[in-house]
């Protein structure tokens, strides 16, 4: 088979172009993830540290509120593409690590079982820790004392309100969701405001605050648990308003993604009782 050496370099520079442009795209979306997380960091810092009369072009008064809104988002743009923060940077590390991984991994092989058979119980729980929850329950174990001070006042199970916060945030204490929800209990702005919330960034208020949350959420639906997570997904009125868990696909997710987590995290606290016997 005769190989010509012209076509070999054609697809060479094809394949460095795709990679350059997928670089380049990475890179970009990396910036604008750093710019809206600055934006709101600068309207949450403005909002708490300033009065009513902070506004830079004139409050309400003739469109002032778009325009502050609009010069915010561009600061954040020029201060992202700045580097200084370096999240960024950061971001693009891991989506670049994520991208090269999935291209180098290799495809993964179904195993199908008989119907007639049943996998092992060990089996089901080594595979539910793996795939769910032996890096998850580290992370968040960082703030085991913040979480059992709140779970302690508010009367609400450790274990439940761990599993929300693997679900919210998977510990992470600058989530930031496209709704605006932030921190590890992913409060938005409203809810931060009714339960007390000054900072959603410092671990302690927001978990105080959403376990405070949840605790209203329980008393208001009888101490339901699925109830509570509804209201907590999907807000306490549109529970009300369908008389149970709204039909909407994401909370009904959300609902069974915290369940399982939440037997994940009692099954570990089991685990660790025996371990100190």
């Amino acid at each position: 088979m005769k190989v010509d050496g012209k076509n070999v370099q054609k697809l060479s520079d094809a394949n460095l172009d795709r990679s350059e442009l997928r670089k380049a795209k990475l890179k970009e979306a990396s910036e604008n993830f750093e710019a809206i997380f600055l934006n709101l960091m600068l309207k949450s810092m403005i909002k708490i540290s300033s009065d009513e009369n902070n506004s830079i072009f004139g409050g309400d008064n003739f469109g002032g509120d778009v325009l502050d809104g609009i010069f915010y988002l561009e600061l954040s743009r020029h201060i992202a593409k700045s580097g200084k923060f370096g999240i960024a940077e950061l971001v693009y590390k891991q989506l670049e690590q994520k991208d090269l991984k999935v291209a180098n991994e290799p495809k993964k092989v179904e195993v199908k079982y008989a119907t007639n058979t049943r996998r092992p119980q060990n089996i089901e729980k080594r595979k539910f820790l793996t795939m769910y929850g032996e890096s998850l329950i580290d992370r968040i174990k960082r703030f085991d004392d913040l979480i059992k001070k709140a779970s302690a006042e508010f009367n609400v199970p450790e274990e439940l309100v761990k599993a929300i916060i693997a679900v919210e945030s998977s510990g992470n204490v600058f989530a930031v969701s496209s709704k605006g929800a932030k921190g590890l209990m992913q409060l938005i702005d409203s809810t931060a405001e009714f339960v007390g919330v000054k900072n959603v960034w410092h671990p302690a208020e927001n978990i105080y605050g959403g376990v405070k949350y949840l605790r209203y959420l329980l008393d208001r639906f009888n101490g339901d648990i699925k109830l509570a997570l509804a209201g907590y997904n999907a807000g306490p009125e549109n529970v009300e308003r369908y008389g149970g868990v709204p039909p909407f696909p994401e909370t009904i997710e959300y609902i069974g993604k915290v369940m399982r987590y939440l037997k994940l995290f009692e099954q570990n606290k089991i685990q660790n009782a025996d371990g100190e016997r």
